[in-house]
This record gives structure tokens, C-alpha cells and sequence, in this order.
């Protein structure tokens, strides 16, 4: 078994599903003219994006390849019919005579790895599934999670805020005390426990890159490389974490999930509930309206949707961060940001962290002309004219200071801003939850 697959299988070890497989062996049999022929059947258990649960049991009769990928949230199923050869998988999902999609990739007896397309290729996942023993109906539970690493990064005393939402991705901030600045961190997991990622400023510029190594769950310790190409080692040790949760949803025509954190503060967590169950009644309402008996290939995932949370700084005292959210049926991406005070139970707005009568707009767009200064965005007219009109409005808290951000654009993204807490300590009210931060 190779490194890669080894990896793999065991994420899928730790890959949670609600309900076990529900297709069996008498439904993929009757797929075949001659079930009589049938060589082996197998059944899987996967993902579409990191995301969708799906069961697949597929047949093969040393010809042809047939069976049958359900959505576990829906139980709704399709069809499919294709060929396997030297470990090469190719599936067409058929509804009668009509193709709705492609399935095609690497297939051995442990793995599935593929992708999936809709019938003209203009939506499309990725594929992973593990085989399952189907008899003992075999579990698999996923973990997502955000970590706190405080330590040394390139000989320098340095916080570490990472968070990972699906099976590659991470993300988060690092903050170097002696700078009391922060970085934007976002890379990728090479195998279950080594990831590199790379610093950026706001300005989207490298500042650096980091690789490193999970060691036990407790450690992080690895290279830093600056932006020159001196590498240094660095170790961090946890501090804090938090868990995330996930819901999601898959059927023919629509698919929606949302990644969202669980504290150990079930005010705050009821609190965010606004936000999760905000987003899933917009994608019931809008898939209610679908004719779910329809199933033309046109129809084919077209209503698709998702939302995850961003963090921007986890303490005992406070969490803070933005929801994404993404719509098939909307032209613009939303973000909605979030600042909680976990001591006093209580949302954290602009009004209970500044003093009455400071003038923080005129602040903010005195940061904005000075923090873009070096931005290549700012050599282009219509970004210049584009970026006055903006109020960033949405705001975050940050181990260095506040950061204000606009809406996403299509064209520019989203800009942001961060005011130091050096700046702003005169003006922050001494009982805000946030005051204590401007000592860092």
C-alpha cells in the first residue's frame, strides 16, 4: 500500500457518517443481464468535496462496471455504468438512456479516487471513498478543528492560529510578539500530519513560509523560511483548540453544507446558531421549489451552496472570525463577521469597544490610504474609485489589532485593514472586552 493511500485510508477512519449503507447486494445484481457472472461486489464509503457523504457499491462482471452512489443525507440515488481497466475507473450516472454525469479516476479494492462531473463538465467535485466492510457496516468518523501553538518561530516568540476544514486545507494567522504584528497563514496538508503554508500580509504579499509537522496532537515543530530564503527551525506547543462541526445535504439536483465552531460555551454556541441555521433555511426554501422527481440531466446539480467560518483569534476570553457564504443562485459571495465575548456571554459590537464621540470612520480611512499604499490593486483607477466607496463594515479581532474588511468583490476580493491596538488603546473603553488586549 502506498504512503499517499495510506494516508488516506486513515483520514477515512476518522470520517463520522450518520447512517450506514443503505444499497444492497440484490439492487446492484439486477443491474447485470447475468448476475450469474459477476466477479466481485464491492461497497464504499466517501465524500464529494470533503463534504457530501456518499455510499457506492459497484459490480463487475469482467466486462462491464455497474452500480449505484447514494447520498447519504438524502437517500437519493443514480445509477452507474462504465468500465474499470488496469486500475483506471470510468462511470457514466445514467437515468434510463440518459447520462448525468462522469466518474472517472483511480480505482483499486481499498480506494476510490475520482472525479465528478455533471453531463456538459461545468460543475464538478472530487471523489474520495474507502471500501467498507459492508457486513459489519464500519464506521467512519471525521475530525475538523482549530489549534492555538504558542513557541518560537524563527528564533522568535510567536502565536500560531491554524484551522483545517476539509481533508488538505489550512489556514489561519501567526502573530510575532516582538513585531506585535500578524500574518495571514493559508497552505496545504501534504500527508495527514506535515503541511506547509505561506505568510502573507493583507496585502496578499509573501512574507515567508512555514513547514511543519503535527507530532502527537501536542507539538508543531518544523522550518520557517523568510522571504529571503534563510531557514530556521521552529517549535510550538497547544495551547487551546476547538472543534468544528459540519452539516451538508446531497441529492440530484442540489447539494448545501455548512462548517461552523462548537465551544464549550453553549451561549455562544446557541448564539452562532444564527448563523448556521440562517444559511440552511435560505438553501431549504430555495430547494423546496425543485421537482425532485425531475432528474434530466440539466437539472443536474444545479443549486449548490456552502458556508465555513473563518478565525481571526481564539482565547478563553474571546472568539472572533467571518462565515463565507457561497451561492449557486447568488452573483456575489457574502461574509458576515462575528466577535463574541466568551466571559460575559455577550456579542461584541463597535459601540461596547469604543468611547462616545470617537470618530473610528476617519481613522479607518486614514489606516486604508496608508495600509494600501503598497497594494498592486492601487495602481488601477477604478480600484482606487471603487475602494472609497466602501465602508468596511465588516470587522474582526486580531492578536495585533482590529481588522476591517469590506464585502467581496468579484473583481478586487475582499481588502482589509488592520488598526494596531497601539493606535487605538486610546479610544477603547478600559471595561471592553478587548481593552486587556492592548497590552500585548
Amino acid at each position: 500500500m502506498t504512503l499517499i493511500r495510506t494516508f488516506t485510508l486513515l483520514f477515512f477512519l476518522c470520517f463520522s457518517f450518520s447512517s450506514n449503507a443503505q444499497i444492497v447486494d440484490k439492487e446492484i445484481s439486477a443491474l447485470f443481464k447475468k448476475p450469474k457472472n459477476i466477479k466481485w461486489l464491492r461497497h464504499y464509503q466517501g465524500t464529494v468535496d470533503d463534504m457530501k457523504k456518499v455510499n457506492i457499491a459497484l459490480a463487475f462482471d469482467g466486462n462491464q462496471c455497474k452500480g449505484v452512489m447514494e447520498y447519504v443525507s438524502s437517500k437519493e440515488k443514480v445509477n452507474l455504468n462504465g468500465s474499470i481497466k488496469k486500475g483506471k475507473l470510468k462511470l457514466e450516472e445514467v437515468n434510463g438512456s440518459q447520462v448525468t454525469g462522469y466518474i472517472e479516476g483511480s480505482f483499486d479494492k481499498d480506494l476510490i479516487n475520482a472525479e465528478w462531473s455533471n453531463f456538459d463538465h461545468t460543475v464538478g467535485g472530487q471523489i474520495t471513498a474507502v471500501e467498507i466492510d459492508y457486513l459489519k457496516k464500519a464506521e467512519i468518523v471525521k475530525e475538523n478543528w482549530i489549534r492555538v501553538y504558542k513557541g518560537f518561530v524563527n528564533s522568535k516568540p510567536a502565536e500560531v492560529l491554524l484551522y483545517k476544514i476539509d481533508n488538505t486545507q489550512v489556514h489561519g494567522q501567526i502573530y510575532f510578539n516582538d513585531e506585535h504584528k500578524s500574518y495571514n497563514l493559508k497552505g496545504e496538508f501534504s500527508t495527514d500530519n506535515v503541511f506547509n503554508v505561506e505568510l502573507f500580509d493583507n496585502n496578499y504579499k509573501k512574507d515567508g513560509e512555514i513547514k511543519a509537522e503535527l507530532t502527537s496532537g501536542k507539538f508543531l515543530k518544523g522550518f520557517y523560511k523568510d522571504k529571503n530564503g534563510k531557514k530556521t527551525s521552529s517549535s510550538l506547543e497547544l495551547h487551546r483548540k476547538l472543534t468544528m462541526e459540519s452539516i451538508e445535504y446531497g441529492d440530484f439536483q442540489s447539494s448545501y453544507d455548512v462548517y461552523y465552531p462548537i465551544s464549550g460555551n453553549e451561549k455562544f454556541n446557541t448564539w452562532f446558531n444564527k448563523y448556521v441555521e440562517g444559511f440552511l433555511n435560505s438553501c431549504r426554501v430555495k430547494t423546496s421549489h425543485l421537482k425532485k422527481d425531475s432528474k434530466k440531466a440539466d437539472n443536474r446539480m444545479t443549486n449548490r451552496s456552502n458556508a465555513w467560518t473563518d478565525i481571526s483569534y481564539y482565547s478563553d476570553f474571546i472568539i472572533s472570525g467571518g462565515v463565507t457564504f457561497n451561492k449557486s443562485w447568488s452573483d456575489e459571495q457574502e461574509i458576515k463577521s462575528f466577535n463574541y465575548d466568551l466571559y460575559s456571554e455577550k456579542e461584541i459590537t463597535l459601540k461596547s469597544i469604543f468611547q462616545e464621540g470617537f470618530d473610528l470612520e476617519k481613522l479607518i480611512q486614514k489606516e486604508i490610504r496608508v495600509g494600501l499604499k503598497n497594494n498592486e490593486l492601487n495602481k488601477d483607477s477604478d480600484f482606487r474609485k471603487w475602494i472609497k466607496k466602501e465602508t468596511f463594515g465588516n470587522f474582526t479581532i486580531r492578536k495585533d489589532g482590529i481588522n476591517f474588511s469590506t464585502d467581496f468583490n468579484a473583481l478586487y476580493g475582499k481588502q482589509s485593514v488592520t488598526i494596531p491596538f497601539g493606535k487605538l488603546k486610546p479610544y477603547i473603553k478600559k471595561e471592553s472586552a478587548v481593552y486587556r488586549l492592548t497590552s500585548n
